[in-house]
């Protein structure tokens, strides 16, 4: 996929009718124990009666690391933005162990003076036999790497400064956040800047459904406050799924 930050939210149609529910299996760090759907078909239909309905245009189900760029990224171009979290800060796995971003070619990157031949990078990850590599993904990210991180300084992301190959890996293009850690380089900015630019976070809220039309277009997403047996409706012209957590998701 190519598709610059400009491009971010290009033609969402507008919102549509209410139509068939399909579960969210594990939005948060927990799963979604309740739907219990680990094989190809979707649940069935839900029936749901929500309490209240909100409006925007985009809503971003996780508020961890992914989802705060999400949601960034959109709020910083103009949308609406409501942030679906099922813990009570945002962070999500960034709290505990990331460290740093990949940001071969960022400014802090040039000015280092680094040299590493890009070619090598993916030659290397070619080879990795724990997952199947896609060269097309990983040319997209090395294309947009150097971009992200300068992208994130512009919103406040504090780095330390020190670029190395991850104490020991093959490539010197790890970033490494403030301290070492996410949850004091990244994660208060991100927030902070979120908030600046008017998203609106629902904290301690599990999405449960998308919400489709007849033709089968996502329109929004049903959410429920934790402990609560109360559905929230929220209408959006895109669902951003940054739920992660499959660490712990059966």
């Amino acid at each position: 996929m190519n598709m610059n930050r400009r491009d971010f939210f290009k033609g969402a149609a507008a919102v549509g009718g209410l139509a068939t529910l399909v579960g969210l299996a594990g939005c948060g760090p927990r799963g979604n124990q309740e739907l219990g759907n680990t094989g190809n078909d979707a649940p069935a239909p839900v029936d749901i009666v929500p309490s209240s309905t909100e409006e925007c245009d985009i809503c971003v189900v996780g508020a961890g690391v992914s989802g705060l760029s999400a949601a960034v990224q959109a709020a910083e171009l103009g949308a609406s933005v409501i942030a679906v979290e099922a813990s009570d800060t945002p962070g999500g796995g960034g709290r505990m162990g990331v460290e740093g971003s990949f940001g071969l070619g960022s400014t802090m990157f040039k000015e280092s003076g680094i040299q590493v031949d890009r070619i090598d990078i993916l030659r290397s990850e070619m080879t990795m036999a724990q997952n199947r590599p896609n060269a097309q993904l990983w040319n997209d990210l090395m294309d947009q790497a150097g971009e992200n991180i300068d992208w994130l300084i512009e919103q406040g992301v504090e780095f330390s400064g020190e670029i190395d190959d991850y104490h020991g890996g093959k490539f010197p293009v790890f970033h490494w956040y403030k301290n070492g850690r996410c949850a004091d380089g990244y994660v208060p900015p991100m927030t902070a800047r979120a908030e600046a630019l008017g998203v609106q976070f629902m904290l301690k809220t599990w999405a449960k459904h998308l919400i489709k039309d007849d033709q089968g277009k996502v329109t929004g997403v049903f959410v429920q406050p934790d402990g609560s047996d109360d559905w929230i409706q929220i209408n959006a012209k895109a669902v951003i799924l940054a739920s992660g957590g499959f660490g712990s998701n059966p």
